[in-house]
């Protein structure tokens, strides 16, 4: 054969595209394939062109480079070889050589990779096998760039993948690594790549002295932004599998929008006894099951600009539903505070806010039969109108109404109420003193009360007058910090005359019921303030104490003193890492400390270790030490005195480990049988970061009054947000 001449890219592209455009082989309606390089060679009798470096060939929405390749005119069937890149539709891979047919749209790439944010995916061989889908044969997918990480911290692989690239991909029979040590094991793991949360999450990972073994996992479904939620499969081993679901939503837009959240689960929970002779908790070998479910329902809805309503909806199988799933409910995102709450309400309210006034409507309802007594609300209508002047006359006014049906439930006694209140001030000076008198009227009507009085109506006047006035220190300097010091007395008496129906008479206990007043309470704030050098200013110090002082005899007649208790609050910030707060509660009475409570805080220095830029925006990159310490004491009367010491820090102690400790002191006892105190509550937790996730050790024990103390171990992986570098996918 003879040698075939060689031409540059300039020659090409003089002659070269000439043939490829007007061959025979080619329709006149098609468009035009772009082939160049920095050498090529044309073989005219078997219409094939050979490119050698920085080869490129686009023809409709695709574009592939190489360091060389081979391009049948033809067959339109091309091969490409070394630092390939095929780029369509804005999707790239990048692989070792490539088969592809442009008639057809199909293709073969050996040693594929690519880039499906925030999934970094590669693949023995990747086929495209449709438009816009592609089939991977044994891949491997992680979220560490290999730029960075040659070897990734951790990686996912699968048999075979299919990518819809823009949309999800799916993988099977799937194994969790993290480093060469495998973790998990999925048949199937499906992911989205429109950012939203998609998929498996198997959460917490442990075991409990008291339930066993357990596995805490969720199944992510999504609809669009509007409509997202999860499907729960818990294993526990000595309850049983709790099922569950729930959803977010949102819809609407301007002023009728609304979002709401519903839960629902389930468990078939098998009985389980404490063992005394082994020590620990059985099931039974005749164990039966019990049914035990929680539903939860919130919805908030804008009615209008000014008028939202709400809706709140709590059903529980039994009373003790949040503290035996305490732990399991807190990793599905409920707030401790929530889950304390074991005799909730359903409740609606739609509440109208206007500058001027705030118009309410308020339902209560029993919804669980394990709660005690309550006074439903069906309904309670409510209007306030807000303080304002009264036309020129520097007098202030405001007024407030309502109406309410009381329903006792489970008894049925019924009861309707209306009250209203107006209040009339003038705001005044007499010097350095400001003034502020007021006088106010407040009536009830009630239809019916426990002594099956009809009709009943009563009135009641209150008065009060409060005074008040602040003292300024000279400025001072104290090292760079220019200080003030405020003193604020405050005095206000308040006077109501006893009211003509007792309070234990009605079916709701009112707080809007007036009772006999005839005190003064006394307040005196002192405040440092300090100014920087920056002419940023902010409170270093704020001390308060404060009493009431009684006059009503019926105060005096149960033998107290006229004083009431002594408050006094403490806190203070002298510089941006230190804080303290302390509050006590003292009965000049008997002489007794009732209460009080303490807390510390302290925050070290941020960036004690200097991080490579991977880090950046994961998570640890600012993070510091921090450290809290505090008290809580009370001492009931007729009951035992408590006093809880708590104990929190948190922080690195190396760039790769943070550590966070708690730990609750419960010192019960009383003045005659002495102290006996007891660990309520400690949680360990053992932080390792590993690039995008975190993988964490949880241990946490805690106290149980009537039954035996429970600890729990937690092993959990935390996949982090993906880092923010550019994406850097190596060729050579």
């Amino acid at each position: 054969m003879v040698d075939k001449p060689v031409f540059s890219w300039k020659v090409f592209l003089f002659i070269g595209l000439s043939l490829f455009l007007s061959s025979t082989s080619m329709a006149e309606e098609e468009l035009p394939i772009d082939f160049s390089g920095d050498y090529l060679e044309y073989l005219a009798g078997e219409e094939i062109i050979i490119g050698r470096g920085n080869v490129e060939v686009q023809y409709k929405g695709m574009k592939t480079r190489a360091d060389w390749a081979r391009f049948d005119l033809a067959k339109k069937l091309l091969f490409a070889k070394g630092n390939v890149i095929l780029n369509e539709g804005g999707d790239k891979f990048y692989g070792e050589t490539l088969v592809y047919d442009l008639n057809a749209q199909k293709g073969t790439m050996d040693k594929a990779r690519t880039f499906l944010e925030p999934w970094f995916v590669r693949g023995d061989k990747m086929k495209k096998v449709a438009k816009n889908e592609y089939l991977m044969e044994k891949g491997t997918f992680t979220t560490d760039n290999p730029a960075e990480f040659p070897k990734p911290h951790y990686r996912f692989t699968a048999s075979r993948m299919k990518i819809f690239p823009g949309q999800r991909f799916w993988a099977y029979n799937v194994i969790f690594y993290v480093r060469n040590v495998p973790l998990a094991y999925l048949p199937v793991f499906k992911r989205s790549l429109k950012k939203v949360p998609y998929g498996l999450v198997l959460w917490p990972m442990g075991h409990d002295s008291k339930k066993g073994w357990f596995a805490i996992s969720h199944y992510n479904w999504y609809i669009n932004p509007q409509v997202r939620g999860r499907i729960y499969l818990d294993y526990i081993e000595r309850l049983g599998v709790g099922k569950g679901f729930d959803t977010s939503y949102r819809f609407g837009s301007g002023e009728r929008t609304g979002k709401g959240y519903f839960y629902g689960y389930f468990i078939d929970e098998k009985e389980l006894l404490w063992n005394e002779q082994k020590g620990k908790w059985q099931n039974p070998p005749d164990a039966e099951t019990i049914d035990r479910w929680k539903l939860h329902l919130r919805h908030r809805q804008k009615l209008s600009e000014d008028t939202i309503a709400i809706i709140r909806v709590d059903k529980f199988s039994d009373a003790d539903f949040n503290t035996d799933y305490e732990d399991e409910e807190q990793w599905k995102g409920f707030l401790r505070d929530y889950l304390e709450d074991q005799s909730p309400e359903g409740t609606l309210s739609i509440t109208k806010s206007r500058p001027d006034y705030t118009a309410q409507l308020y339902i209560k309802k029993r919804i669980n039969d394990f709660v005690g007594v309550i006074p439903e609300k069906l309904p309670e209508v409510t209007f306030d109108l807000n303080r304002q002047e009264l036309g020129d006359s520097s007098f202030y006014w405001n007024f407030d109404s309502g109406l309410v049906y009381f329903h006792e439930a489970p008894q049925g006694d019924v009861s309707t109420q209306v009250d209203s209140h107006l209040e009339l001030s003038r705001p005044s000076r007499l010097g350095w003193l400001r003034l502020e008198p007021a006088l106010g009227g407040r009536g009830f009507w009630y239809s019916k009360d426990r002594l099956g009085d009809r009709n009943r109506w009563m009135g009641n006047y209150e008065t009060r007058l409060g005074m008040n006035t602040t003292l300024y220190s000279p400025v001072f300097q104290f090292r760079k910090m220019q200080m003030r010091h405020l003193i604020q007395p405050r005095l206000t008496y308040y006077y109501s005359p006893e009211s003509t129906k007792n309070r234990n008479d009605l079916f709701s206990f009112n707080d809007k019921l007036s009772l006999k007043q005839d005190y003064f309470d006394l307040e005196l704030v002192n405040r440092l303030i300090g100014k920087g050098a920056g002419g940023n200013k902010r409170e270093l110090a704020t001390f308060t104490l404060s009493s009431k002082f009684y006059r009503n005899s019926e105060f005096l007649g149960r033998g107290h003193h006229a004083w009431g208790d002594l408050i006094a609050d403490l806190k203070l910030i002298p510089t941006e890492k230190i804080s303290f707060e302390g509050e006590a509660n003292y009965d000049v009475n008997t002489g007794w400390l009732n209460e009080f409570s303490t807390g510390f805080g302290w925050r070290g220095e941020q960036n004690k270790y200097k991080y490579r830029d991977r880090f950046e925006g994961l998570g640890w990159t600012n993070e510091s030490w921090n450290l809290s310490l505090g008290t809580e004491y009370y001492d009931p009367e007729g009951s035992p005195t408590n006093f809880d010491t708590i104990v929190s820090a948190s922080g690195l102690i190396s760039p790769k480990w943070k550590l966070q400790v708690y730990q609750r002191y419960d010192w019960i006892g009383d003045k005659t049988l002495g102290i006996n105190g007891h660990n309520e509550e400690w949680r360990i937790a053992l932080t390792r970061n590993l690039h995008h996730w975190d993988g964490q050790i949880f241990v946490q024990k805690k106290w149980r009054q009537d039954s035996k103390d429970e600890v729990g171990i937690f092993i959990v992986f935390r996949l982090k947000p993906a880092s923010p570098l550019p994406v850097s996918i190596p060729i050579k």
